[in-house]
């Protein structure tokens, strides 16, 4: 198992959390998880630049 995976892996919830999931949620969590530490970045600053916005509307 490769370091990505080790990472990947420890941050998982646990399957009683996993379960509360739908299968959208899911694939997102999933795909997510798979992403590069650059590419999470850009989504949560992408999120980040959202929220703003919708609190000064």
């Amino acid at each position: 198992m490769d370091q990505d995976e080790k990472k990947n892996t420890r941050m998982e919830k646990p399957n009683s959390e996993m379960s509360e999931l739908n299968q959208e949620e899911r694939n997102l969590l999933t795909r997510y998880r798979a992403m590069s530490d650059q590419d999470r970045e850009y989504i949560q600053h992408f999120v980040s630049v959202l929220t703003s916005a919708g609190a000064q509307a």
